[in-house]
């Protein structure tokens, strides 16, 4: 349980230094494309991933923000280690 905690405070500061790294793009109107990894199905949990494309959050930090479902198959970690996500 504590692991899934850290999976969670890890990824969620990540996207924070994604999107304040890049802020400085959002000025001349060009978006960096990012794709996020979930590490499940769509559920509440992500809601606030949801909400910040939904709200134009990342739009706004100059992010292009895809969200990718999880599933069983699925580790993030590798995901990202391969190239598939930010």
């Amino acid at each position: 349980m504590e692991e899934n905690i850290m999976r969670k405070v890890l990824a969620l500061m990540i996207v924070l230094v994604l999107i304040l790294g890049v802020s400085v793009t959002a000025a001349d109107g060009h978006l960096t494309p990012i794709k996020l990894q979930l590490q499940w199905v769509a559920q509440s949990q992500f809601a606030g991933y949801f909400a910040a494309v939904d709200l134009g959050f990342y739009e706004d930090a100059g992010l292009d923000v895809t969200i990718l479902e999880g599933a069983v198959e699925i580790v993030p970690q590798q995901v990202v280690a391969s190239g598939g996500a930010e």
